[in-house]
């Protein structure tokens, strides 16, 4: 006989903009959703841990506010930060235009993108990407780590930070050039850009990091993303790769299997940071 069981988790939700210092600069990230820890009362529950976590290309942060339970464990009280991601044209779209009334004319699509693609494969190998977009938002993305260190009191390593698709690249980009070891990835079908340094990262050589890939995925295709999961083995890092199909079959275009992924590397990194300690 089997029985299905489950708890009550509460948190509250905001739909919030946050300033972040970048460079003596403030900089915002608007559309952004959080959850902050609860009791059943509702009454605050101070965060042990921050999972920063951004959407895919052309998403937006706020799409998670239908989907709290993807990031809900009952073991550690943690606070979910989800940014969305600024409007930029894609080169490798430079023909896709809009007409903007306002402006009487012809403008570049945009769209919210973490960084800009030169290239479109296709998923037939890693696209190029304008390297100043991707420093862009590195150093936007420090600055919102540096605002969870200080929350959580100054301990990078209750800082976890994560993604799906373009967001799961930005993330490993984000953790392997920050300069303290940050808990750890949880990077759901994306890899390392070629755009992003190992050797900034041999400090952080125990830092966990948890890549999930779709078996079947034809943009993030295992063909050429095994070869630089390899790569990134081989220069000492602490890769844990999960690879199985999305039951809803959806390729790349992952649904509840991504909620199950991330509450797998979250178990993981609360458990193993507490066997460590």
């Amino acid at each position: 006989m089997r029985t299905h069981a489950y708890k009550t988790l509460a948190s509250t939700i905001e739909r919030t903009s946050i300033k972040v210092e970048v460079c003596g600069r403030q900089a915002a990230f608007r559309n952004v959703v959080t959850l902050d820890p609860c009791s059943h009362n509702l009454n605050p529950v101070e965060p042990q841990w921050t999972l920063i976590y951004l959407h895919g290309f052309s998403n937006k942060g706020t799409d998670y506010a239908r989907y709290p339970h993807y990031f809900g464990i009952s073991d550690a009280a943690v606070r979910l930060v989800c940014p969305t991601a600024p409007l930029l044209p894609q080169s490798c779209f430079s023909d896709w235009t809009e007409w903007k009334s306002n402006e009487r004319k012809w403008k570049p699509v945009k769209f919210n993108a973490w960084f800009d693609y030169l290239t479109d494969r296709a998923g037939k190998a890693e696209n190029k990407i304008s390297l100043q977009s991707l420093l862009t938002i590195r150093s936007r993305i420090h600055g919102l780590i540096r605002e969870e260190v200080q929350r959580l009191g100054g301990d990078a390593k209750r800082v976890i930070i994560g993604g799906a698709s373009q967001g799961c690249c930005v993330a490993l980009d984000a953790a392997l050039t920050y300069p303290e070891e940050l808990g750890g990835v949880i990077g759901l079908v994306g890899h390392v850009l070629s755009d992003t340094p190992l050797d900034l990262g041999q400090k952080r050589r125990s830092m966990p990091l948890h890549l999930f890939q779709e078996a079947t995925d034809g943009e993030m295709n295992w063909k050429w993303v095994e070869g630089i999961v390899d790569r990134v083995a081989a220069a000492g890092f602490n890769v844990i790769t999960t690879r199985e199909p999305d039951p809803a079959v959806a390729g790349h275009w992952i649904q509840e299997i991504e909620g199950r992924w991330i509450c797998s590397g979250l178990h993981s990194i609360v458990h193993g940071n507490r066997r460590s300690a």
